[in-house]
């Protein structure tokens, strides 16, 4: 999940389900675009309130920089270890991206 500062609407995490942590040092690795969810995901964990599942933390940091288009994402993530910038691009469907680390 990648919280987007410009939008102001609560369903404002870009949400990607991935096949490695992102907070590894894993060069590329693939996501599946989900559909955005709500900014309370930032701090909630547990059972979601709708029932269908939980939220656990894994990793926590700061995006510095985010550019968003329709086929591309560029984004810059201060860990708590490292600051890392990802490059995303669509691969096939707009639902399949692969990301690598720069």
């Amino acid at each position: 999940m990648i919280e987007r500062a410009d939008v102001a609407d609560e369903y404002r995490l870009l949400t990607f389900r991935v096949g490695a942590r992102p907070d590894s040092w894993v060069a590329r690795f693939g996501g599946t675009r989900i559909r955005d969810h709500r900014a309370a995901y930032l701090d909630d964990e547990g059972a979601t309130r709708s029932g269908v599942g939980s939220v656990r933390r894994l990793a926590r940091g700061e995006v510095l920089g985010l550019e968003i288009t329709e086929r591309t994402i560029r984004c810059t993530i201060e860990w708590a270890q490292d600051v890392v910038c990802y490059s995303g691009v669509v691969a096939g469907d707009r639902e399949s991206w692969v990301f690598e680390r720069e």
